[in-house]
């Protein structure tokens, strides 16, 4: 969120989460606006993670 008098606004989200990628033009950005007129750097997170694949869920224990 932007805050009167800040010189710049910074938002992130993470490439792995595209919910988080849209929040940033619906909510994140907007919010920012009405506060304040600063720029807004855009920041991507995980970028080491965009390529991989998620990992399968965990097996389950039968019980005996």
């Amino acid at each position: 969120v932007g805050y009167n008098g800040s010189s710049i606004c910074m938002e992130c989200f993470a490439v792995d989460d595209r919910a988080s990628f849209e929040a940033l033009h619906k909510k994140l950005i907007p919010e920012a606006r009405r506060y304040s007129q600063a720029p807004i750097v855009v920041i991507a997170t995980k970028t080491d993670l965009r390529e991989c694949k998620p990992s399968p869920p965990p097996k389950k224990e039968k019980d005996h």
